[in-house]
């Protein structure tokens, strides 16, 4: 196995950071096997290769990492309040419960399409519902997730699809124009995509040899196999279930590994330094297959919020959604909240349920802070996070506003 590690810049795990986190000096390197395979004698690729067991061991006696996982806490959910309603978008609006028989119905149906534990799963999809029910899923059948941005085209899809050796490819059969099947046609013809076994498609237009996700959804269990054989393949805290997919700075695709116990800290560690409740709303607006889309979904999953998706990051959708859905908690990145800043209309959106900003993925300007404070009368809390960390440090409710207004993207969370 070849394994590529480096150096990094690390944040002190006491008191604030007032410096750019997101500058090239501070970029952490990759650390990935390469290519992204098991061969004979490898360990499973749910097994993290940045961390020893005794380390993962070290995680979970300090209390850090828990037996707890993303599933577990989804299903908690269907059964302690199987009637709420878990997650919206512009389409569909799923309870608890219709969560988790969706998704209980998705990973049987993966595990019927013949893909065993740990076969690897790329999926580039738009936000909206079936990215988090497939996302849960995914855990539920023990299938690795890699979540490509839906912009990538041929050339990146190409990388990332050989470099990982995926067995099956989830896309959106159109979006914005862009035809994804006609890209991965255009991929097999040139012998690109041989590994790939399954395509499974999320819209109308499904061609010849390919799985539908929806009638997957409802009609994917083989007859007589039972909801049960998922708690042998669901994975557990101390395993990777995600590859982020990251361009970095160089534009090379980054494969990082997610442990499931790291996601369940991370969430837990926003919803403490957010002051997050079951009774908030949670607006993902920004890509939920990974960065900061990806840490509301973490943080708002382990609570039971809420969840809103748009598949629009137009101001005017945006502020429509949280004055129709009262949103009370949004994720997104600077430069979306800079457009809803500079949205002409901003006065006549009722915006009374909002009450805390968290924006990642690039830094945010003090200035652009300061402006949403004053315009939208909330809380902006500013977070530092990289793809191979998940997430590092959140401004919090309690910091003052000199601290969150001023450059800092707050202390580091546990662990």
């Amino acid at each position: 196995m070849e394994v590529h590690v480096a150096s990094t810049k690390q944040l002190a795990h006491s008191g604030y950071t007032n410096v750019n986190p997101y500058s090239t000096e501070n970029k952490f390197d990759v650390i990935v096997r390469s290519p992204y395979r098991q061969r004979p004698g490898e360990s499973p690729l749910s097994q993290p290769t940045r961390l020893t067991q005794e380390m993962i061991r070290e995680y979970q006696e300090a209390g850090f990492w828990t037996p707890d996982t993303m599933v577990r806490a989804v299903d908690r959910h269907a059964s302690d309040f199987p009637d709420e309603v878990a997650v919206s978008d512009a389409r569909h609006r799923f309870t608890w419960a219709e969560v988790k028989k969706r998704s209980d119905g998705l990973a049987l149906g993966f595990i019927g399409l013949g893909l065993k534990r740990d076969d690897l799963v790329v999926i580039q999809l738009p936000n909206g519902v079936e990215n988090l029910l497939i996302r849960i899923a995914l855990k539920k059948a023990g299938l690795l997730a890699a979540f490509a941005p839906v912009m990538w085209r041929q050339t990146e899809m190409r990388r990332i699809l050989e470099r990982l050796d995926a067995r099956a490819v989830i896309v959106a059969d159109e979006f914005r124009g862009f035809d994804h099947l006609d890209m991965l046609a255009e991929l097999e013809a040139q012998g690109r995509v041989r590994h790939v076994r399954q395509l499974m498609v999320v819209g109308e237009r499904v061609p010849p040899g390919a799985t539908s996700i929806s009638a997957l959804m409802e009609h994917g269990a083989k007859p007589g196999v039972s909801v049960d054989c998922l708690e042998e393949t669901r994975y557990g805290s101390g395993e990777v279930s995600v590859l982020s997919l990251s361009s970095g700075s160089t534009g090379e695709p980054k494969v990082c590994e997610w442990p499931e116990g790291a996601q369940v800290l991370v969430g837990n560690g926003i919803a403490s330094r957010l002051k997050l409740s079951r009774a908030d709303v949670a607006g993902i607006f920004a890509p939920v297959g990974g960065g900061a889309g990806a840490m509301v979904f973490l943080a708002a999953a382990q609570l039971g919020c809420r969840m809103v998706l748009s598949d629009s990051m137009a101001a005017e959708v945006i502020l429509g959604l949280i004055e129709r859905e009262r949103v009370s908690f949004m994720g997104t990145v600077p430069a979306i909240l800079l457009r809803i800043l500079e949205c002409p209309d901003l006065s006549r959106y009722d915006l009374r349920s909002l009450r805390v900003i968290r924006t990642g993925t690039a830094a945010l300007p003090a200035s652009v802070a300061q402006e949403a404070e004053t315009k939208l009368r909330c809380v902006v809390a500013p977070a530092y996070g990289s793809m191979e960390t998940v997430s590092i440090s959140q401004a919090g409710l309690d910091d003052p506003p000199e601290i969150r207004l001023g450059g800092s993207v707050g202390k580091a969370l546990p662990g």
